[in-house]
This record gives structure tokens, sequence and C-alpha cells, in this order.
């Protein structure tokens, strides 16, 4: 006779509550408070590692495609070490990666409930991000780098308007899937809400992220019901947010203002303005690719080579790249293309498409929420490499895990039940 299943000790009983709450608060805290992201997400891994019965938890990850396709990404970073000069400073980056651990982990912690109780935390705690931003808009607060112009208060407004692109995209698929007049009230209000923090926000690469996240969920969403639905549902995004260019001259002179400033780079030359460098950067490193068009320089001559291409091809444009040397590429695509080569942009999108391509389970795959948030990053990362940016690969991590779970959902007893 096959042996009874084992009931988990009353330590695992608190352990799996504990961790329950603390990735609830994890997702809360993603839009408004990075001390907590930095103690929640090692918090939980620690928790979860401490939970025991490894084997039985991971053995399913064997078919979690997500956590397949990171493991290959992750690994190849770290290969690259073997072809890097500057050893040091590639362990030093790759630390940033860590946040990706959190993916596996809460795919197997968390069942249908969890994954709505989390998600239902992170639209909550954009709202209030976007209450922050609207009273820095108003002047009421003030930082270093938050104020009228720029009412970012959590976070850099770049990685602010991916943060907040995602949780409309979230908002956005729960308002659809609402079944009662309440749920439509409070799930329209904040979808609304988090959408006007958006437009504020001065960060350009929500506002694309959004655009075609929307556009694809949509596709998804309805496309399978008849084209009917399917067109109205795309027409309805495209309309809201046509209205929002129209209506909110802020975001319209962004938006404007980036055309305008990729087409002077493009046909005059004209690099010393935010998109004009991102065209001179692209110049830049097409040169360090051409060169190591397989698997690039390595994680650790990123930087160096660059600028060693910048000085001795493009003196000209070193003026406008200076940041460049000392911080990143602002775009991820050509900084996974000059770190890994051909290779590396092969493995980052395929971990963009196992997102969707995981396949459905108990609970099953939201694919459309899936293919959102897919191509709200993948269009995301043409502004900036964002998965070594602390908020918005805690945030990819997080919606990740939540949204491709294949935990299933348990009753916690008290301890001593």
């Amino acid at each position: 006779m096959p042996a009874a299943p084992t009931q988990p000790s009353d330590r695992a009983r608190a352990l799996d509550q504990a961790l329950d709450q603390i990735l609830i608060l994890l997702a809360f805290s993603l839009p408004l408070y990075r001390p907590w992201v930095s103690l929640g997400a090692p918090l939980f891994a620690l928790l979860w590692l401490l939970r025991g019965d490894l084997r039985a938890r991971t053995g399913s990850l064997r078919r979690h495609l997500p956590t397949l396709a990171i493991v290959g990404f992750v690994g190849l970073n770290y290969l690259s070490l073997a072809w890097s000069s500057h050893v040091a400073e590639g362990l030093d980056y790759l630390g940033k990666y860590r946040y990706l651990l959190l993916v596996p982990m809460i795919a197997v912690t968390a069942g249908p409930r969890l994954r709505d109780r989390a998600l239902t935390a992170f639209v909550t705690g954009a709202c209030g991000a976007t209450a922050l931003s609207w009273a820095a808009l108003a002047g009421w607060i003030r930082t270093d780098t938050a104020g009228p112009a720029n009412p970012a208060v959590t976070m850099s407004h770049l990685d602010l308007s991916m943060v907040l692109a995602t949780a409309a995209l979230v908002a956005l698929d729960r308002l659809s899937r609402a079944t009662d007049r309440r749920a439509v009230l409070l799930r329209g209000a904040a979808l609304t809400w988090i959408v006007t923090g958006l437009a504020i926000n001065i960060g350009r690469s929500g506002h694309l992220a959004l655009f075609t996240g929307a556009t694809v969920w949509a596709v998804v969403r309805f496309g399978r019901r008849s084209p009917r639905r399917l067109a109205a549902g795309v027409v309805v995004v495209w309309l809201a947010l046509g209205a929002l260019y129209l209506g909110v001259p802020r975001l319209r002179d962004r938006i404007d203002s980036a055309w305008t400033e990729v087409r002077d780079a493009v046909t005059r030359d004209r690099y010393a303005t935010n998109q004009g460098m991102r065209v001179a950067g692209l110049e830049v490193g097409w040169d360090v690719f051409r060169d190591h068009p397989l698997v690039g320089v390595g994680v650790g001559d990123t930087l160096f080579e660059f600028a060693r291409t910048l000085d001795e091809r493009h003196a000209d444009l070193a003026p406008v790249l200076d940041q460049y040397r000392r911080q990143h590429l602002h775009n991820q695509y050509l900084q996974v293309a000059v770190e890994l080569g051909s290779v590396g942009l092969l493995a980052l999108v395929a971990m963009l498409a196992a997102i969707v391509a995981q396949r459905p389970g108990s609970p099953p795959l939201d694919r459309a929420l899936a293919a959102g948030l897919a191509t709200a990053f993948a269009f995301g990362f043409l502004g900036d490499p964002y998965l070594r940016k602390q908020m918005v690969v805690a945030t990819f991590a997080v919606l990740v895990g939540v949204v491709t779970c294949i935990g299933s959902d348990r009753e916690v007893a008290p301890p001593g039940a």
C-alpha cells in the first residue's frame, strides 16, 4: 500500500504562514518602500530554505519554464566570467540578479488565493505611490530628487514608470474579471488612479510598456472569444490611451519630445538630448557587439570595452556619453548584446517568452496577464537595463513568480492544532 501523505509539522505550517504574509507585504511594498524590498526579499528566501522538504517543493520546477529560462540566462552570465578580464566587477554586477531567485520560490509557494491576495497588495501599493506622486506634483512633498517637475517620490522616475505600468496591467486584468458592481467600481477606480500616476510621471519607458502591454493583453484576453470582441477590446484600449495623450499635456509633451529627439539624433546628429544620448550609445555599443558577436565581452568587461571603443572610434560622442562610462548602457538589449553577444540576447528573449509559454497547470496560468506583462517588460527594456535595477527586477521577479505560480492553496493551521 502507498504510504500516507506526510502532514506538515507545526514548524512547517508556521513557516508557510510567515511566507504568505511576507509575500503579500513584499508585493505591497514594491511601488512604495525600497527598504522593505531590500529586507523582505532575502527574508522570504531564507524562510523558504528553512521550510525544508526542498526535493518535493522543487521537483515540479523542472516543468516551470520561467525558472528554466532564468537558470539559463543567469548561468550564462556567470559562465561569461571565464572570458572577462575584470572578474571582481563582474561578480559585483551579477549580485543584482539575486532577486530572480524569487521566481521559483514564489512559483511553488503561491496558489490561486495567495496569488490573488499578492496582486491585490501590489495594486494597493501602486495606488499609494500614485498618491505620493500627486502630492509631489502639488508641491506638498519635496525631496532632493522629487517635486513638481519630477513627482517620483519612492524611486527614480524611470523605475517608477515601469512599476506603475505593470500595476496598471494587473489592475486592468482584475477589472476585466470583476463579477459584481462593487468590484467593478473599486477595480475601475484603482486602474484609473494608477494610470493618472503614470501619466504625470516623466518616465517614458512606462508609457510605452503600458501601451504595448495593454494591446497584447487585449488580444490574448478577447482573441479566442470572437473577432468582434477582439476588435472592441483593442479599440477601447487605444481610445483610452489616446485620450490620455490628448488630455494630459505633461504626457503629450514627453512623448512628442522623445520622438523629436530621436529624429534629430538620426537625421541631424544632435545627440545632446535624453534620447539622442541613447542613439549615440547604440552606435558605440553596436561596434562593440560587432567585434564580439557570439558571446560578448563578458559581464565584467562591459563598461571597459564600451569606453575603449568610444575613445578610439567615436571620440566626438564622448561628451554626451560620459555617464555610460560610470553606470550602464541605458538599454537592456544593448547591455546584454555587449555582455553576452547573440547567445545572451537569445537567452533574454527566451526568458520573456517562457512567461507566456508556461504550460497551464494547477492553478491555471493567466495567459492574458502573463502575455501583457512579458510584452510590457520587453518594450520597457528599450529604455533601461531594468534587470539590474533593484525595484524593477524585484517587481519582475514577484510578478512572474505569482502569475506563473504552480503551487496549490493550503489551509494553514495554527501551531499546535
